[in-house]
């Protein structure tokens, strides 16, 4: 029996295939362990990032708000505890009974019904919050607390919200904080992303970025659905700093009360040494609280509807015709240039008359004021003797030395929105007009009428210059800063000391004659001096046009008065208030400053459609200066405090 052989060539077809398998499964082998070494090791850290991106959450966390105080010490814009209503979808057992309770205690409009109507059709994590109302009360919390254990899903949650204290006063200076909308979220960053407030308007939008902070944020380790494990990493927030403003609360409330009786209007008061605004108030104002939580529709539609702008900030944007109150710095325009001097005289009829030309331009007094001479010019607000300058002045020289006085240009002011009123120019009409400059409208420009424009704001600043005799400085709202962020290498009771110290801003000042009109020189020491005596003569002169204010002053004012017509009239008819509509009454305009010896405050007052600026604007200026200076005298004395804080260093 013959042992079995196999056939070569039959066992070797199944030995190639083997030795093929072999190799790809060696290929797929080394393909599966190069892919697992690219994953693992050359692209780690993409992975990780992008696994960590999926469990690891970053979370804002808000700083605390700055503070902002009066140049006293008084806090005009503070953070109070405010307690909002939420629900918490996943938690609710019984949604019926909540709408029921929340219903029986009128604790929701209609439209925060609808929230609770359509809550499981909200695209929101369930175990996210959501929001029902803001600003619950002591009442109201305590009427939900004692349902609490049956309404499961309901919660009160406590937050720092801004609120102003002395609201519309300090309206249209602070502006508000109000939620963030689509617009200002687009411009925040990533870390700032969950923010849920930032300034809108006034001080709180200009200083947004000092008031608001360094937020911090919060590293949570999540699950798959998103929902929060644990906290792995916390870098806290640095809150924003505190401010300290330049104005004087109880000045800005005298302010305020004394335009109570009208529609629309403006102060604003300078501090002449330093730039300084000490009030600058525009009414009608609007309570800012309204906004911090979000205002309703219906109150926002009827702000904005109201014929009277009460959102408007008329003494950094409202532009005016000045009328007389330019007058002082005309003259010097005048003086500097030789087209007048103090002892010239000329004969006012009531009009004057350009050559070969039929027009009247008339004087505010009917008959005229006589033989008439610069000091009586500016004491009476004779309109016919810078009608006859005038004549004689070019236009663009005018524009030259009134933007020396901030008039035409921005103030600088540190808020945003500042307008900056209109000396007009020859390149400025054809520009806008496509028309020469004809000499009539140089005449009606040198008593602030025609072209010209100015701000209340504008009109305070030139005032001050004048006051100073030449020497602008920027005028400014935030006298001072203070850092919340304690320095790390201090010692503990460094820290205590060191921390709460304000820094505070030098003010900037320009002097007449420098930049942006090099050309022009400085104004002789006695112009000024003469022309601030005219203005003296306007107050306490019998025949000034400001006399009325003069009566049981115990110091110096020197001011000019002011009447701007808003809608022309012709040159052959009357001025008849009773004819007119009141939008087309004239407006009353006063500048001042006190003491007129040694300057401290300087004023410019605008009630629109108030009539005449001796009759009208004076009196609130006089409000305005008598309480400032008996503010100083209180300042002088020491106070009981102070008397405490000496016995104790003793």
């Amino acid at each position: 029996m013959s042992s079995f052989q196999p056939n070569s060539e039959v066992t070797s077809i199944p030995r190639a295939r083997l030795k093929v398998f072999g190799l790809l499964a060696l290929l797929m082998l080394l393909t599966l362990i190069g892919r697992v070494y690219f994953l693992q090791v050359i692209e780690h850290e993409k992975h990780l990032q992008v696994s960590n991106q999926n469990r690891i959450d970053i979370k804002s966390i808000i700083p605390k708000r700055g503070l902002i105080y009066d140049r006293n010490g008084i806090l005009i814009a503070e953070n109070q505890p405010s307690f909002t209503l939420t629900i918490t979808p996943e938690e609710v057992t019984d949604l019926e009974h909540i709408k029921q309770v929340l219903q029986q205690k009128k604790l929701l409009t209609a439209e925060q019904f609808t929230i609770l109507n359509h809550l499981a059709t909200i695209p929101r994590r369930p175990y996210e919050p959501i929001r029902l109302r803001d600003r619950l009360t002591p009442r109201e919390i305590a009427a939900l607390v004692v349902d609490q254990h049956v309404l499961a899903g309901l919660d009160v949650e406590a937050e720092l919200r801004r609120h102003y204290p002395f609201r519309d006063i300090t309206a249209h200076i602070l502006g508000y904080v109000g939620l963030v909308s689509v617009k200002d979220r687009a411009r925040l960053n990533s870390i700032s992303k969950e923010i849920t407030h930032i300034g809108k308007k006034g001080i709180e939008l200009a200083f947004q970025t000092q008031l608001n902070g360094t937020p911090g944020y919060a590293y949570i380790e999540t699950n798959a659905r998103g929902r929060q494990i644990k906290t792995l990493k916390t870098n806290s927030p640095h809150a924003g700093s505190d401010l300290m403003l330049s104005i004087d609360v109880r000045l800005q409330e005298t302010a305020h009360q004394a335009l109570t009786d009208f529609k629309r209007a403006a102060i604003v008061a300078i501090e002449v040494a330093t730039g300084d605004i000490l009030a600058m108030t525009s009414v009608p104002s609007y309570d800012p609280n309204d906004f911090v939580s979000g205002i309703s529709r219906q109150q926002y539609t009827q702000l904005t509807s109201n014929p009277l702008k009460p959102l408007f900030n008329r003494a950094v944007q409202g532009q005016y015709p000045p009328g007389s109150t330019i007058k002082p710095m005309v003259a010097l325009a005048g003086l500097d240039l030789g087209l007048i001097n103090w002892q010239q005289s000329i004969w006012d009829p009531g009009f004057y008359q350009l050559d070969q030309h039929p027009t009247r331009y008339r004087d505010w007094k009917r008959y005229g004021h006589g033989t008439v001479n610069l000091q009586r010019a500016l004491v009476e607000s004779c309109d016919t003797y810078f009608y006859s300058m005038g004549s004689r002045l070019d236009i663009d020289d005018l524009k030259l030395y009134l933007n020396q006085f901030s008039l035409g240009l921005a103030t600088g002011i540190d808020l945003h929105g500042e307008r900056t009123g209109n000396i007009p120019s020859k390149q400025w009409k054809r520009k806008n007009f496509k028309q020469p400059w004809y000499p009539g409208e140089t005449l009606i420009s040198t008593i602030g009428q025609g072209y010209v424009s100015a701000t209340p704001l504008q009109l305070a600043q030139a005032t001050a210059i004048l006051a100073n005799r030449g020497q602008a400085l920027r005028p400014r709202l935030v006298k001072a800063t203070r850092s919340q962020q304690l320095t790390t290498d201090l010692t503990p009771l460094e820290k205590g000391i060191y921390s709460k110290q304000w820094a505070f801003n030098e003010p900037q000042s320009v002097v007449y004659g420098q930049q942006p009109h090099p050309q022009i020189q400085a104004i002789e020491s006695q112009h000024w001096q003469k022309t601030i005596g005219a203005m003296e003569q306007v107050i306490h002169s019998i025949k000034g046009t400001g006399h009325k204010i003069s009566k049981g002053l115990d110091y110096r004012i020197a001011g000019k008065t002011g009447t701007a017509q808003v809608v022309a009239i012709g040159h052959e008819k009357t001025y008849d208030p009773e004819s007119l509509k009141e939008e087309h009454l004239d407006h009353a305009l006063f500048i001042g400053f006190a003491p007129a010896e040694a300057p401290k405050i300087a004023i410019a007052v605008v009630i629109e459609n108030g009539g005449g600026g001796g009759a009208v604007a004076a009196p609130i200026a006089r409000v305005v200066f008598d309480r400032y200076f008996e503010l100083a005298q209180v300042a002088l004395e020491p106070t009981e405090v102070e008397s405490a804080s000496s016995e104790a260093m003793q």
